[in-house]
């Protein structure tokens, strides 16, 4: 998780940036901002399987800001805080796993989507780099919300 105090201070070249107030719409905002997938399922499980693929899209750097938290309930919150953690380890552990073993991964796509083109199968493949921030002002919370967890 990384948290912002000025959101101009945030590096946004060459990736794809969402912005975000969580609210209770929240689910409905990340398929029109982060371009889902038409199939998408308008549910926390649906949410996290999205946030772990991105192959619609050519950045390999996903910014989502979350500007404020204004949501009806806490445990709404805690769901939300502890996907994003999942997500972000997640790619982490892929990003790492591609470091070491690039062309298996890229085979292993290529044997289960051998109608793509190489360079569609080196898109999906790709390693993401997928951050979520914070305004600075909601850290204290959400921190306490992590070490709950």
């Amino acid at each position: 998780m990384y948290y912002y105090r000025d959101i101009n201070d945030i590096e946004t070249k060459n990736s794809f940036v969402a912005k975000f107030e969580l609210t209770d719409n929240f689910i409905e905002e990340c398929y029109v901002k982060l371009k889902f997938p038409d199939y998408f399922g308008f549910n926390l499980d649906a949410l996290q399987d999205c946030l772990l693929d991105f192959s619609w899209l050519e950045e390999s750097t996903i910014i989502i800001i979350i500007d404020s938290v204004s949501l009806s309930s806490e445990s709404n919150l805690r769901d939300y805080v502890s996907l994003f953690c999942e997500v972000e380890k997640r790619w982490m552990q892929y990003n790492e796993k591609y470091s070491l073993e690039s062309d298996e991964i890229y085979n292993q796509y290529r044997r289960h989507l051998h109608w793509l083109s190489e360079n569609e199968i080196k898109r999906i493949a790709q390693p993401r780099n997928v951050k979520f921030y914070f305004n600075e002002s909601e850290k204290e919370y959400i921190e306490g919300l992590i070490r709950e967890m």
